[in-house]
Parts: C-alpha cells; structure tokens; sequence
C-alpha cells in the first residue's frame, strides 16, 4: 500500500516531463485509502478534478471482517484520509449502493454520491465458446447422464466466500441421494479443508474442479443449471455488495442461489433466483428442493430474467455513460 502510494506521488514527476499528459480527472479507486492523499495533492497542483472511487468501506472492513480493534493505530490513520477523502473529493463513486449512509455522517456531501456497480462485458458473452479441460468435460456430462440438477460456483474458495455452507447439506436426509450435484471451480486458501471435508464425510453431491479461465467459466456456467453465489454474514454488508461473479451468473441466463445477508439484493430485484440466508441449512436445502421441482422451461425462464436485468442495469456501455457524465460535470 505504501508503494503504491509512492508511486501516484511520482506521476507529476513524469507529466512535468511531458512523458504523461497534464490529466483533467483523477480518480483514485479506494482498494486501500492511501491512494487518496497523494491524489488529492495531484489534482491541487494540475487544477484536476477529482473522484474518489470506492470499492470497500475502510476502515470499517478491517474492523469488522477482520476483527482489528476500532482504535488501532492503523484503523485510525485510515479513518482519518477516509473523512478527509469524503470532504475534499469533488465526487465520490461507490460499488455499495448503500454507502452513502456512512459516508455522509463522516462528512460527505449526499450530492456529490454515485453508485456505480460492477459491471459485464457483452464481448465476452458473445465471443466463441473455449472448450473445457477434459476433467471438467467428464465431471459435466457424467452428471447430466445421472440427469442430476448441476449448481455452479466459479470463483475464490475462502472463508468469506462461505462455501462450507453447501458442505452443511450433508446433515439433512443423510441416506437420501440428492437429486442436485454442486460443482465447485475455483481455487483458494479454503479450498484443501473443503475437500478434505467432503472426503472425510463421503460427500456424494459436491464435486471440486481445479480454477479455469474467464472464457472456460463462461463455458462451465452455461452448463449449469443452478448457480450459487454465497458469502459470510457480516455488517459490513449492510452497506450493499457487488460481487463480479453475480454480473457473469446473470448474463449466463441461469438461476441463483443468494446466499448473502445484504443492503441490496439483485437477484431478488431482477427476479432471477432465490434468496436464502446464510448458513440456514433448511432454507438452501429448500431452495433446492424448489429448483429441482421446476421444469426447465421455469428455470430458463428465471434465468433469462436474469440476463436481462445484466444487459439493461449492467452493461459496461451503460455503466461507462454514467462514469462519464460525473468526468464531465461540474
């Protein structure tokens, strides 16, 4: 984070030198707050506007996704850019549609706030399918023969991804075949102890498959049936989430399963799917039951619902004529 930061101070190095050009906006994306005060030093000195982007409420997330204490040191060095950020950028942009709650109370101007979300690439959709390695290819069509109703996750195995959830299951009708299969791609720090559970419990409705590339995800997704998107229970997420992996499940035209506890629920709004609460067995396993009683039809029907939602709220074009638009105000 440090060098990072050094790093935005030694832009005006190079735009003296005529090796950048002088910038009419900047826009610092708030990964981590320190990108805010030597940006904010940049736009003085090249009469810049400035758009302080947020992607995660610092310091809040350390507090309370990684339990730091609320005056640690370093939780009140962030506080302090993160009042100054709200104060002196001319706007603030924010992924969480819910942010502006905590922003103003710390000093943001309530006009000067723009959620933008995570958006989609329709290139990407409509670009030529990449084909699957062969040991997802054999997983897919193994399932599809057992005509068994395949749940997808494509994505980052950690805990606040809270896939143990799916592992959970195996405590309800024990001795019953379930006529669902999860199929999990993806790698993480999480990903071992899952296995290791799964094997150790003799799981016989999950599956794990070794991370892909966006194109072969895409490919993996219009195999689904299902999708399933889930994450921890945790404050934080009052403020509203935008996971990318969302954008991509709605464009694959394919129903989810929401397992999150936030401020905004898309796949309710878009009517897309079914929202359940995080670690209620019951209620996944009813949601299930529900997908698996559908036709194919009412699921693709779902789905669709789904896409549309992406393409009309999600679509880069869109979304950049809006980032636009704050550039060009005022």
């Amino acid at each position: 984070m440090l060098d990072f930061s050094r790093a935005i101070k030694k832009l005006s190095q190079r735009i003296d030198r005529k090796e950048l050009p002088q910038p009419d906006v900047l826009i610092p994306s708030c990964v981590h707050p320190l990108v805010f005060p030597p940006s904010y030093k940049l736009s003085k000195k090249y009469n810049a506007k400035l758009i302080y982007e947020v992607r995660d409420l610092w310091p809040l997330s350390l507090v309370e996704l990684a339990n730091i204490p609320s005056l640690h040191p370093i939780v009140l060095w962030f506080k302090w850019i993160e009042r100054r950020a709200y104060r002196q950028a001319d706007a603030v942009v924010s992924l969480l549609p819910n942010a502006i709650e905590h922003m103003v109370p710390l000093g943001l101007d309530k006009r000067n706030f723009h959620y933008i979300p995570n958006g989609i690439n329709r290139e990407e959709w409509e670009a030529p399918s990449a084909p699957l390695p062969a040991e997802h290819q054999v997983v897919f069509k193994r399932l599809q023969g057992l005509d068994k109703v395949i749940v997808v996750y494509a994505g980052a195995h950690g805990a606040p991804n809270a896939l143990d959830q799916i592992l959970d299951l195996s405590k309800l009708n024990q001795n019953k075949n379930k006529r669902y299969h999860f199929v999990l791609i993806g790698d993480g720090i999480e990903k071992e102890k899952l296995m290791k559970r799964a094997k150790e419990e003799a799981m016989t409705f999950v599956t794990f498959l070794p991370k892909i590339s966006k194109q072969q995800v895409i490919t993996a997704l219009k195999l689904a049936d299902v999708c399933f998107i889930g994450l921890r229970n945790v404050p934080a997420f009052r403020f509203g989430i935008s996971p990318n992996k969302l954008g991509d499940y709605l464009m694959a035209s394919k129903p989810i399963i929401y397992a999150i506890n936030a401020g905004n629920d898309p796949v309710r709004e878009a009517g897309a799917g079914i929202s359940v609460e995080p670690y209620n067995t019951e209620e996944l396993e009813d949601a299930l039951h529900r997908f698996c009683a559908m036709t194919k039809a009412e699921r693709n029907a779902m789905g669709m619902n789904g896409r549309r939602y992406a393409l009309e709220n999600l679509e880069w074009e869109i979304l950049g004529r809006r980032y636009a638009e704050i550039c060009r105000s005022k």
